[in-house]
């Protein structure tokens, strides 16, 4: 039974970042302040409303999208620690390739093209107890002013280098937890 739980739980740790843009990220105005994840850890305030629908998936950039965006990061009392808007050249990574901060490839996901947001970023979706670089301190909640400047879905393979590479390890946790199942349903069966 408890082995069961732990491949439950192991498949709801997956999570993919467009379960949280319609119903939790989503901003229709200025000002909007919305809990992304709802436990307090990633806040975004609305700076400015970005282009399309807020109830339309397709206004948001998908998984593996390659974005444009400028942005300013600060520490909770103000100091600067990088800012692409001071190098004058936007900064571009892919939703959910793992390649920036976590708090970054969920909260950019809930962005609109042309939205400019404030993100207030818990350690533990950005660099947690490690700190970064003498810059950023252990434990240190992050500030981000981003502004999502474009998107492109990329073509199927496009990006296949930056996929999470760890997609075996759910479909075996599936395949177990559906065993795994189908053997409780056989023994209880009586």
């Amino acid at each position: 039974k408890l082995q069961f739980l732990y491949l439950i739980g192991c498949l709801s740790y997956h999570t993919d970042v467009h379960t949280h843009t319609m119903v939790r990220g989503a901003v229709t105005e200025v000002g909007q302040v919305v809990d992304i994840l709802g436990d307090g850890k990633l806040k975004k305030t609305c700076i400015r409303v970005g282009e399309g629908a807020a109830d339309d998936k397709a206004s948001y950039p998908e998984e593996m999208a390659a974005v444009q965006v400028h942005y300013t990061g600060t520490l909770l009392n103000g100091t600067k620690f990088d800012s692409s808007r001071d190098r004058g050249a936007p900064f571009g990574f892919s939703v959910g390739a793992r390649r920036v901060i976590k708090g970054w490839d969920v909260g950019v996901a809930t962005m609109r093209k042309g939205e400019r947001a404030k993100f207030e970023i818990d350690s533990s979706l950005a660099y947690g107890s490690s700190g970064a670089g003498g810059t950023i301190p252990p434990n240190a909640t992050l500030v981000f002013d981003i502004e999502l400047l474009d998107w492109q879905t990329p073509a199927e393979g496009v990006l296949a280098e930056e996929r999470p590479a760890n997609n075996s390890f759910y479909l075996l946790c599936f395949l177990l937890a559906v065993a795994f199942v189908l053997k409780y349903i056989k023994e209880h069966e009586a």
